[in-house]
C-alpha cells in the first residue's frame, strides 16, 4: 500500500530531480524543500503516534527512501 507520506516523498524527490543544478550548486536541499519535507513528516516517520511521529515500520520508511533514491540520491536521506 502507497501512503501519503510516500507519495509526498517521491513526489520532492521528483522536484530535487528537475533542481539537481540548484542543489550542486548551494550544495545543500533548497530551503523549501525541506520545510515541505518536513510538513510532510518525512522526519517523523519512525517515532511511535504516541510521541507525535507516525509510527511506520522501517520497511515502509525504507521503501519510500529507495523510491525517492531513484529520482535524486542526494535528497533520499531526508526520507
Amino acid at each position: 500500500m502507497v501512503d501519503d507520506v510516500h507519495t509526498a516523498g517521491v513526489t520532492l524527490a521528483k522536484e530535487a530531480d528537475a533542481r539537481r543544478a540548484e542543489l550542486e550548486r548551494e550544495r545543500q536541499v533548497p530551503p523549501d524543500l525541506f520545510r515541505r519535507a518536513a510538513d510532510a513528516g518525512l522526519f517523523r516517520q519512525l517515532i511511535c503516534v504516541e510521541l507525535g511521529g507516525l509510527g511506520r515500520s522501517a520497511v515502509e520508511w525504507f521503501r519510500t527512501g529507495v523510491e525517492m533514491a531513484r529520482w535524486e540520491p542526494s535528497f533520499s536521506w531526508v526520507g
